[in-house]
């Protein structure tokens, strides 16, 4: 979600949107908790990014369509305790510092802004309208342009031309003159 925002929330919703069989059970031993967490864990990181009224639709949108009153497969004292161990998860993996990362936060060191979401948001509609995307605009955030264009109502073909054209460009790419604002960042992140 450091990488593309809200709108990687909502695709990994959308990916773990199954029935509820699968969504609410839980799997000993499984390399991720149960789907129903997972979408508990993203509106948690989306809360802690700033991102407090996603979140909130997020959650929202899940336990509607995955009530626990309805039925599951989840252990008694993961479902209780799981108000309090989502937010230490989240807190743990993207807001402690790591020894591997200069004793700094992964958050800290891909962060993403509600500028970031601005940008996105705007590219998504210049994607929609085929026109050209902003000059410094990562493409680590295109993905969730592209997935923001669809929903505008994007020509499919021709929004997967451009999207293809911008990561593997068929003509040579001049290097820009002036850095852009996420130069600093992509500096430090390698």
């Amino acid at each position: 979600m450091l990488l593309g925002g809200p709108a990687v929330a909502w695709g990994m919703a959308t990916f773990l949107a199954h029935p509820a069989d699968k969504v609410m059970t839980y799997r000993p031993g499984g390399p991720h908790p149960t789907g129903y967490l997972r979408i508990k864990l993203l509106a948690q990181m989306l809360e802690r990014m700033g991102f407090a009224q996603d979140a909130a639709l997020l959650g929202g949108v899940w336990d509607k369509l995955y009530d626990l009153r309805r039925g599951h497969r989840i252990p008694a004292t993961l479902v209780r305790e799981a108000p309090h161990l989502v937010p230490a998860v989240v807190d743990e993996i993207a807001f402690q510092p790591r020894r591997a990362l200069a004793e700094r936060a992964l958050a800290s060191i891909l962060p993403f802004t509600q500028a970031d979401q601005a940008a996105i948001r705007r590219t998504g509609l210049a994607l929609r309208h085929g026109q050209p995307v902003a000059a410094g605009f990562p493409p680590r955030f295109l993905v969730s342009a592209a997935l923001y264009a669809i929903e505008a109502g994007a020509d499919l073909e021709r929004l997967h031309r451009m999207v293809l054209e911008l990561l593997v460009p068929t003509k040579p790419v001049s290097a820009p003159a002036v850095k852009s604002q996420y130069a600093a960042t992509a500096a430090l992140a390698a």
